[in-house]
Parts: structure tokens; sequence; C-alpha cells
């Protein structure tokens, strides 16, 4: 997804300026060997590769798959924010992030414990905003528990990174947000992705505002 493409060309950024970067996920997922530039740990020991959303018309809740080929149930949403953030805490703890210099976190998915790092631990937070819950319900207040959590993240980061100079004025303008924390940084495709892609007509658009930045 567009969320994981971001995680993954920003760590390999960083990896590149002599960045030792700890990728921080909820399981285990048996993908991980293939990012071996970054050090990957799981905050739980739920197995990510088995985890399935199912329809919300059926169930609220996101489902494991077991052995014998049943689904159950592992939590909702919010329980698994509230799972990978109790995880993360007992990792630093006992001392996985000892070395850590700086807590960077993806919307509000992981924003509740990089906020308890900053507050247990003293450790500098930077939030990179995809998405606003102002946004997702369409200028209204939508999920409660969704926006007290970017709330309190856009007031407790020291920086913070809007995909967008448009969502950086709902930062602003909705949330609170000092104006002098604010850097925007633009999302985009790689440049190994557009060379795949700059033959075919259904990823013009893409190639289009690459070449935008570019110019």
């Amino acid at each position: 997804g567009g969320l994981g493409q971001a995680c993954q060309l920003m760590a390999e950024s960083l990896v590149r300026k002599n960045v030792d970067v700890t990728f921080v996920v909820l399981g285990e997922n048996d993908d991980d060997v293939a990012h071996e530039f970054m050090k990957i740990l799981p905050a739980t020991n739920v197995k990510v590769d088995s985890v399935h959303e199912v329809s919300p018309y059926k169930s609220s809740y996101w489902m494991a798959l077991t052995k014998d080929g049943k689904y159950k149930p592992i939590g909702t949403m919010a329980e698994l924010v509230e799972l990978y953030t109790a995880g993360v805490l007992k990792m630093a703890a006992e001392g996985a992030f000892d070395d850590i210099e700086i807590v960077h976190a993806h919307d509000w998915l992981t924003a509740k414990a990089a906020i308890e790092l900053k507050k247990q631990y003293g450790l500098p937070f930077a939030f990179h905003v995809h998405a606003t819950e102002y946004d997702r319900a369409a200028g209204k207040y939508g999920n409660g528990y969704v926006g007290s959590i970017e709330y309190s993240a856009i007031q407790n980061a020291d920086l913070i990174f809007p995909v967008s100079y448009y969502t950086g004025g709902i930062l602003v303008d909705h949330y609170g947000a000092d104006p002098a924390k604010i850097r925007v940084a633009h999302n985009g495709p790689s440049h190994s992705l557009v060379e795949r892609v700059s033959n075919k007509q259904e990823y013009q658009g893409a190639i289009e505002y690459v070449e935008m930045l570019k110019d």
C-alpha cells in the first residue's frame, strides 16, 4: 500500500545517509527478511501473514487464520493499536531502544506508542501525517478514538511531516498544530517504479506527477 511504500522508501533513504533504522511492526511477517537494510522488530507475537480484515458489515474485528483453516477474532483496529502500544513499551522497558535517538511514527496507528516513548524516555518525536480523521470524515468529527490520538500526537510532536500543504493546513486549522513544527514531505513513487511503468499508459498520471516534481 501507499503507506507501506512511504515507510520503505524513507527507511532506504535514511540508510543511504548512514542512519541506523529500527522499524517496529505489529507482529512477525515472513517478508521481513527481504528488508535486510534495516532492523525489523515485532511488538507482539501476532503472525501478520495470517491477519485478515473482514467486511465491516459482518464484523468490526480483524481475524487470524488458524492452522485448521478457520478464522478467529484477534481484536478491533483500536484493540490492535493498544496491543501494539503495550508491546512497544514492553520492548522499551527491556532495553530494545536504548540506542534510539529519535522516534518517527506514521499516522494514528503508531502515534500512541510514539507519544508514550517521548513522555517516558524523553525521546524526540517526529509525526508523519498521511491523512487525518477530519478528512476521512469529510470535515466532520469522525471516529473520536482516532481523532483524539491524532490531536495528542500533533500536540506532542517535536516535528510534523504532512504529505501536502493542504494536509498541513488542516493540522494547523483543526488540530492546533504549531506552524513552526511543520515540514511538508510529499509522497511520490521511486525511480525504479517509474522506470518499470514508464511505457504503460495507465500509469501516465504518476509519471507526469514525477516530471512535475523534477521541474
